[in-house]
């Protein structure tokens, strides 16, 4: 499966960069191993890819425990994120690629899907 993902550029380059192997989300891929293209809200360009391995879905407490020291955020953060949500969910990054960036115009987008 192949998807696009928009993402602040921060976070795209800390994946990019191996630092950030959790990504946060408030929904499942639809399946996996996925190949996940960084779409990069502020630069308006995809610039890299990575795959997601595993998805993890739990209570808030047990995914912060998990990825707090992986997923490149505070935990102030993480819980507003999830606020209104019963459980969170962390995709497990396995590998990352940086790619020449590439204008989601340039892409046959019929062959991905797009979450938000």
């Amino acid at each position: 499966m192949n998807c696009i993902i928009p993402i602040k550029n921060k976070f795209a380059r800390m994946i990019l960069s191996g630092k950030k192997i959790y990504e946060l989300r408030k929904n499942v891929l639809l399946d996996i191993p996925a190949t996940v293209y960084l779409y990069e809200n502020e630069s308006r360009l995809i610039v890299g890819k990575c795959i997601i391995s595993q998805i993890h879905i739990g209570r808030k407490e047990s995914i912060w425990e998990m990825v707090k020291d992986n997923a490149g955020i505070t935990k102030k953060w993480f819980y507003k994120y999830f606020e209104n949500e019963t459980e969170a969910v962390a995709w497990e990054i396995t590998s990352h690629e940086k790619i020449e960036p590439i204008k989601l115009a340039d892409l046959d987008i019929d062959s991905f899907y797009v979450y938000s």
